[in-house]
């Protein structure tokens, strides 16, 4: 799960677990990183996009909210 600095006005998200948790490293345009199993739930409405990535408790592992 990763959470890429954007280029532009264009936020990059991975949510690509694949069942199996492995090591990550950090990398310099990385505002989030962390190998977990679980998901990405995207909610939007005319204003705004939040997203978040969540773990197999479903507890919330990150959250990141774009307005228009």
């Amino acid at each position: 799960m990763q959470h890429l600095k954007p280029e532009g006005n264009l936020h990059f998200f991975v949510s690509g677990t694949g069942g199996k948790v492995r090591r990550i490293r950090r990398g310099p345009r990385s505002l989030f990183a962390k190998s977990a199993l679980g998901f990405a739930v995207l909610e939007a409405d005319g204003s705004s996009l939040k997203m978040t990535f969540v773990d197999k408790t479903l507890q919330p592992l990150y959250e990141y909210m774009l307005k228009k």
